[in-house]
């Protein structure tokens, strides 16, 4: 179970990028067309008028009227004096003190002639003028596509918190549960003759763990406090907690060449990562198995791994497991995981990740935690 959303956005993020792009080539060709089509009228007026002063007859009628009607193209025919001699659509200011460099800032364009006589400028029509601002409208429609996604990407981060809140309380209940169907167990048991001492410890260490999670639970949300802990002893004692309840047919091996390792810590709350890899790693293996915690420190960190011999977890599913919602159990609300990485990198600015898994051969998670608490 897990969120489609932002796999949904970001692809039709792409498709509206892509239909932008392709609508920025469609008009870009368009433009390119028209402006040829264009050359081409002002080359034809040229022509038709050139006939036209060389036979101002009956015949030279249709060179008259494709000059009068060559409509849109603003042209201007200069002699080799560079002054006007004809000119078609053009703006009556550009002929005070007229000069070339006028023209030219206005858009105009020379078009090559034979002719040594004679130069030839036009002026994009309107048409141009409007297609020239479509790349640009398009731009600005994909920057605010990009913006509008970030926001409801953002939004989704929003609303993936929300859901994690929402399911604390089944959440809560499913963490209570376990240890009270222990108390219940152990209960019956005092019921028969004589009292085992061995019972009563067992029992203080459930009542124990149920203050634990009351005590998760009021962390979360808030910023807890980090004291210096030795990382092995609070490792070790949670993996021994997990293992007198799991099956004996699963092996616990804990490695650390260090006999201690003082680190900044909130204790339930690591306790409480540790705790959920474990009980992730038991529900991986099917039948007889292994799940063996290595910590190793560097000059600055702390390397801890959970490694198991469990299904391990399908390629395509390895970057969402931290992601709220997702799990792989039926019953299960895909909170865990992603409480765990909010208590290791927000609380202990450590990271949490899959160093590696393989479907059939098992899982290896790590978490990297600073020796010295970053400000």
């Amino acid at each position: 179970m897990f969120n489609n959303k932002p796999l949904i956005t970001r692809w039709l993020f792409f498709i509206v990028v892509f239909t932008v792009i392709s609508g920025g080539a469609i008009s870009m060709n368009l433009i390119e067309r028209v402006k040829k089509n264009e050359e081409t009228a002002a080359k034809l007026s040229y022509f038709a008028h050139k006939e036209y002063l060389k036979n101002k007859s009956e015949t030279s009628s249709l060179n008259h009227f494709i000059v009068e009607n060559n409509p849109n193209v603003s042209f201007v025919i200069l002699n080799k004096l560079g002054k006007p001699v004809y000119w078609k659509y053009l703006d009556e200011s550009l002929l005070v003190r007229f000069s070339v460099q006028k023209l030219e800032r206005k858009g105009f364009e020379e078009i090559s002639l034979q002719d040594p006589n004679y130069r030839l400028f036009y002026s994009h029509s309107t048409l141009i003028q409007i297609l020239e601002f479509i790349p640009h409208l398009l731009i600005f429609l994909m920057i605010f596509i990009v913006v509008a996604s970030y926001i409801n990407l953002q939004g989704l981060g929003k609303a993936e918190q929300n859901l994690l809140w929402m399911g604390m309380t089944k959440e809560t209940a499913h963490q209570i549960g376990t240890p009270l169907s222990s108390l219940l167990g152990w209960l019956e048991l005092l019921k028969l003759e004589d009292i085992d001492p061995s019972i009563i410890q067992e029992m203080d260490k459930d009542l124990n763990r149920l203050n634990n999670i009351a005590e998760r639970f009021s962390m979360v949300g808030s910023t807890p406090s980090l004291i210096d802990l030795d990382i092995v002893e609070v490792t070790r004692k949670t993996m021994d907690y997990i293992k007198s309840r799991a099956s004996s047919r699963i092996k616990f091996e804990f490695i650390c060449e260090a006999e201690s390792l003082v680190i900044p810590l909130n204790r339930t709350l690591y306790a409480w990562v540790i705790e959920n890899l474990c009980v992730n790693s038991i529900d991986s293996i099917k039948g007889e198995g292994t799940i063996k915690i290595l910590i190793e420190k560097t000059s600055r960190y702390v390397n801890l791994s959970v490694i198991d011999s469990g299904s391990g977890i399908p390629y395509q599913f390895k970057q969402k497991i931290f992601e709220p919602g997702y799990s792989t159990k039926k019953r299960g609300w895909g909170l865990g995981l992603s409480l765990a990485r909010r208590i290791i990198e927000e609380y202990h600015n450590g990271q949490i990740y899959v160093e590696k898994t393989s479907v059939g051969l098992g899982t290896e998670i790590k978490i990297i935690l600073p020796r010295r608490l970053i400000l």
